[in-house]
This record gives structure tokens, C-alpha cells and sequence, in this order.
């Protein structure tokens, strides 16, 4: 026969267990893009992908650029810059995603060719963030021209590995 405590250790058990299955479950996704064109950067600056199409867990914030995890656990990047020469502008950029200010990736364009020549820079990264990690965007470089518009050329997406 079972003692009280027995089935009171059986039913923490089962309770954290439960607790822990409602954390996992939790959806962190998020897509957010440059909506108009940054004319002209400063070094360190955060990119503010200003236009969220998903953002499930309310984690990215389009005011500072930034994604907070809520949730503890192993998380996806992706991130992807156009960048257009002239002679207004340099014509080589290069930019890190950032956790909690330090870089886990670099990324680098380059728009040799000609006036208004195009180049991308794009990268995706694996991370464990703890709850309340911040993931970012900034430039290495400044005075530089990132292209945005309805066509979506830049972004910035996360999500929570389930």
C-alpha cells in the first residue's frame, strides 16, 4: 500500500513534468523586415527591422531592434542585409548579430562593381539563450546605404527550437 507521501512526490513529479511540457510548447517565432531604406549608419548602430509579418511570443521589438527571449533553450537566426554602393556611400559593410552585446556572427557585403551595384550579406546562427537574452542587429561599419522597401530585401527571423 502506498504511503500519502508516495503519492505526493508522484504528483509533484507529474505536475513538473507537465509545467515543463507547457514551456517546450511555448511558440517563439518571429520575421520582421526593413520597411524603408537606412540612408547612412554609424558604427555600433542597431539595425531596426521595423515591420514584423510573424511575431509569435511577442519577442522582437520594432522600436529597438531587438528580441528578448522569454523562454530559456536553443534558438535559430537568420539575417539578411542589401546593401547598395554610390558614391555617397561606402560600397563594403559589414555587420555582427549580437548576444546580450557580444558577436556570434559576422556578416559581410560587398558592392564592388559599379554605382548603384547591390551587395548581400547574410548569416544564420544556433544559440542557447537564457531567459532574458537579447539578440541583435548592428552595423561594424558606417555610413552605409541598407536597402528596405515592400520588396523585403532585408530581415531579421528567430525562433525557439522545440
Amino acid at each position: 500500500m502506498r504511503s500519502h507521501t508516495d503519492l505526493n512526490i508522484n504528483q509533484y513529479h507529474l505536475f513538473v513534468k507537465h509545467m515543463r511540457l507547457i514551456w517546450i510548447s511555448e511558440k517563439v517565432a518571429f520575421h520582421a523586415v526593413l520597411s524603408s531604406a537606412i540612408n547612412g549608419t554609424t558604427p555600433g548602430q542597431t539595425i531596426i527591422f521595423d515591420q514584423t509579418t510573424t511575431n509569435a511570443g511577442d519577442a522582437y521589438n520594432v522600436t529597438t531592434g531587438q528580441f528578448t527571449a522569454h523562454v530559456a533553450g536553443h534558438y535559430v537566426f537568420s539575417v539578411t542585409l542589401l546593401i547598395q554602393r554610390s558614391t555617397s556611400f561606402n560600397k563594403r559593410a559589414a555587420f555582427q548579430l549580437r548576444q546580450n552585446g557580444n558577436i556570434q556572427i559576422s556578416l559581410y557585403a560587398d558592392a564592388h562593381q559599379t554605382d548603384l551595384d547591390f551587395g548581400t550579406a547574410s548569416g544564420t546562427a544556433v544559440l542557447y539563450l537564457n531567459s532574458g537574452d537579447i539578440v541583435d542587429v548592428t552595423c561594424r561599419d558606417g555610413n552605409l546605404y541598407i536597402e528596405g522597401s515592400l520588396f523585403k530585401y532585408s530581415f531579421f527571423s528567430g525562433f525557439l527550437l522545440g
